[in-house]
């Protein structure tokens, strides 16, 4: 019996870096994730000339921050279960350039059989050659658990799991417990940082399962109404607004974030990369502070 102890990591975003940077915040991470979701006007119909686009806004993210590895993943529509096969061929290929950290993988059709992902995969793995490989699975799609095993079994050990299937605690434990078995890395890419109603952390469920590394994707939809920006209250990982945090929230009780906090207005842009930046401060404590313990038989 191998007993581990895991501390699920937050990862940089793309999505949170020019929070960081409007703060003056220092970024130094082991990964930064570039989700693309390709809603940009000269982008929206994903046409050959966006992938030289694209690129170079990771190229220049890579440049900035040299010591971390830069992971672009193209981010396509939650509800689109079939995707255009051209179109994740361009994902592919989005990833191959000078300097490229790693390469995502995805498959075209999330109604597929297990058959037909792996005969897809290995067609990818011959146009990427030995560059670091990355599965972008999402949690919804058919026969999850297989296409996992074909992937490790086909080398493929870092394994993105698009978030979804949240109360599906078993598909979540079995999938993460089987990448660590395989001494593979899991990372899971949150399209959503909190539960709309209860305004519950998704963040807390891949720790709860060891997840190694978490990072924000690009959230699709959203209201128009009134601006509000929400804190992380890392007690009970559930985003609110500033008037209910505890006086023991880094907003409050960080002498440094305090004093930012004294210059903003409420609902300011400045405000919002506040409230990111702290909640982000506070899901890294909350991930330290408990730790998962998992438990391999021998």
């Amino acid at each position: 019996m191998v007993e581990y102890e895991v501390e699920t990591k937050i990862s940089m975003s793309s999505i949170e870096l020019p929070h960081f940077e409007n703060l003056s915040e220092e970024v130094d991470f082991e990964y930064i994730f570039c989700p693309e979701a390709l809603v940009k006007k000269d982008r929206r119909d994903f046409s050959e000339e966006s992938i030289e686009l694209i690129q170079n806004d990771w190229v220049e993210i890579k440049n900035k921050y040299p010591n971390s590895k830069v992971i672009g993943v193209i981010q396509f529509p939650r509800k689109l279960k079939v995707r255009d096969i051209e179109k994740v061929e361009r994902a592919l290929r989005c990833c191959i350039y000078d300097g490229s950290n790693g390469v995502c993988l995805c498959e075209s059709d999330l109604t597929q059989s297990e058959i037909g992902f792996s005969e897809e995969i290995e067609a990818f793995l011959e146009v990427v050659g030995d560059s670091e490989k990355f599965l972008v699975l999402d949690m919804e799609t058919n026969e999850p658990r297989k296409k996992l095993e074909i992937a490790l079994l086909k080398g493929i050990l870092n394994i993105i799991l698009v978030a979804g299937a949240y109360r599906d605690n078993g598909l979540w434990e079995d999938l993460i417990m089987n990448i660590r078995a395989s001494e593979g890395k899991s990372f899971v890419m949150l399209p959503r940082n909190m539960n709309t109603w209860t305004k519950k952390s998704y963040i807390e469920i891949a720790q709860i399962f060891g997840a190694d590394f978490v990072f924000q994707g690009f959230m699709y939809g959203g209201g128009k109404g009134k601006k509000k920006n929400y804190f992380l209250d890392k007690s009970d990982m559930t985003f609110k607004e500033k008037s209910e945090l505890p006086s023991t929230a880094l907003v409050f009780s960080d002498e440094h974030f305090k004093n930012f906090e004294r210059q903003f207005q409420v609902g300011s842009d400045e405000e919002t990369s506040l409230s990111r930046v702290c909640s982000f401060k506070e899901a890294e404590l909350y991930c330290r502070e408990n730790r998962r313990t998992i438990i391999f038989e021998a």
